[in-house]
């Protein structure tokens, strides 16, 4: 029978995760940017020859829930990435796809511990709370809901402070990404093994 086999066997393997955690970083510094773009375009909008700039500020504005949304899809991505990585290289490829890859990544997290690691998860960890923010954004974003407003009458146009909150919500994914390698990685020597081959300079 085949056993576990250590992190550091010999191998190689296909992915893009040091890609996706790159990318959900550059995604909020260029957010950072934008935003400071559509603070200074408000303004020209609501000075009194501002109509002309509506267009522009709404364009920017596509582009600015373009690079939130992408941020956060990353985090996800980045972090699905980890789990097949160490899943297919301890398990090998035919037995992880044939038993855990279409779990749910919670499901997915906790059988890899339980098999890979002999440990088992208890309800009070913060390992599986930690993923399930991370994906529950990401299913926000690929489930979008509608909304019907009852009162949308007005004689102003108003902006609103979302697009201010925006950038925080944004690192809280991020940081949410980065302390899920961060715990991923105490389990033991192997699954620090696994997160460092995922690091590279961002």
């Amino acid at each position: 029978m085949n056993k576990v086999r250590p992190i550091t066997r010999s191998g190689a393997w296909s992915g893009h995760h040091r890609l996706y955690r790159r990318a959900a970083h550059r995604a909020l510094e260029q957010l950072h940017e934008l935003h400071s773009e559509l603070t200074q375009l408000w303004k020209e909008v609501g000075a009194e020859d501002g109509g002309p700039h509506l267009k522009e500020y709404f364009q920017k504005l596509e582009d600015y829930l373009v690079l939130a949304a992408s941020a956060q899809m990353y985090c996800a991505m980045a972090v699905e990435a980890l789990l097949n990585f160490y899943g297919v290289c301890r398990l090998g490829e035919t037995f992880y796809k044939r038993n855990l890859e279409r779990l749910s990544a919670i499901a997915k997290l906790e059988l890899l511990i339980a098999v890979c690691e002999h440990d088992l998860l208890e309800t009070s960890n913060e390992l599986s709370p930690l993923l399930r923010r991370i994906t529950g954004r990401r299913n926000d974003l690929v489930h979008p809901k509608a909304h019907e407003y009852s009162d949308c009458a007005t004689n102003h146009l108003e902006r609103g402070d979302w697009p201010d909150r925006l950038p925080e919500m944004v690192k809280m994914a991020i940081d949410d990404m980065e302390l899920f390698f961060e715990r991923f990685a105490a389990i033991s020597g192997h699954s620090r093994a696994a997160v460092e081959f995922f690091r590279s300079a961002i």
